[in-house]
């Protein structure tokens, strides 16, 4: 997978569209491309369709910020979203799964929202959203709170923990905000974003929640990370990142999917609220 990362390192938002298409086109996967127009002009989601009834949606966005390579924000989350897709492209279960690769979520998630307004869905169970997983053998799950509860969250912990991966609830975002947030506000209430962190990551972690600290010591927070040194910087490259984090949340999504087609117990789509 890091030699899809290592594709769109460095690359314009327009080379980056074409990657993600040439790497569906490669892996024999149908895709559709869908424009939008928003006041920044117009954008493009790539979406890989299921024609189920019901589905799960797997989410990654492939811009980045300008100045930045953005190689784990968000290169190893398209990589897992691509991955994930091959694996399970002759899986016939009850409930599919859409892949999206967003445009425009580092301009406000434009391209999340657009989709969402354009089509109105009333078929998804709800969204596994990818942000920087290329690093870190922790999983923090944001934001999510304690008593918080999904089918997509708790089987997501559950097969973590069978697996013998941890897996960390952040009730306020890890990051600024992510595409979980247009599937939040649209109704889709089991939507959340995973992120991969180090061992040094976690024990920061009480600091990058806390909402008391100015902007200058969240800084100085993320540039004492393993993960968030290099987030929108121009250091955001793949030579800092792991096949090993990408294999394992690559691994961890495939068998929730799994888990969720056999458990009918697990398949209804309650919280839409449109």
């Amino acid at each position: 997978m890091l030699e899809i990362v290592r594709d769109l390192e460095g690359r314009s938002r327009r080379e980056r569209r074409e990657i993600v298409s040439k790497w569906i086109e490669y892996f024999g996967l149908e895709y559709i491309c869908e424009d939008y127009i928003s006041f920044l002009g117009i954008g493009q989601n790539i979406i890989i369709p299921c024609k189920k009834e019901k589905r799960i949606a797997i989410g990654s966005h492939y811009d980045a910020v300008e100045g930045s390579p953005g190689a784990n924000d968000n290169g190893s989350a398209v990589a897992v979203t691509l991955e994930l897709a091959r694996r399970l492209q002759d899986f016939d279960g009850e409930i599919g799964v859409t892949y999206f690769f967003f445009d425009q979520e580092e301009e406000g998630l434009i391209g999340s929202s657009s989709y969402l307004h354009l089509n109105k869905p009333k078929d998804i169970l709800g969204l596994y959203n990818l942000e920087l997983v290329g690093l870190g053998k922790n999983i923090a799950l944001w934001p999510v709170k304690p008593d918080e509860r999904g089918t997509l969250l708790q089987t997501f912990e559950e097969v973590a923990k069978n697996k013998g991966r941890y897996t960390f609830r952040f009730p306020q975002p890890v990051i600024n905000t992510a595409d979980h947030e247009s599937f939040r506000r649209y109704g889709i209430n089991d939507a959340f974003t995973i992120t991969t962190i180090t061992d040094e990551d976690l024990k920061l972690a009480p600091e990058f929640v806390n909402p008391d600290l100015s902007r200058r010591e969240i800084q100085y927070v993320m540039q004492r990370s393993d993960v968030f040194r290099h987030y929108h910087q121009k250091t955001d490259k793949a030579k800092h990142l792991c096949e090993e984090s990408l294999e394992m949340v690559t691994g961890l999504l495939y068998d929730s999917i799994l888990a969720i087609n056999s458990n009918p117990k697990k398949q209804e789509v309650v919280n839409v609220s449109v």
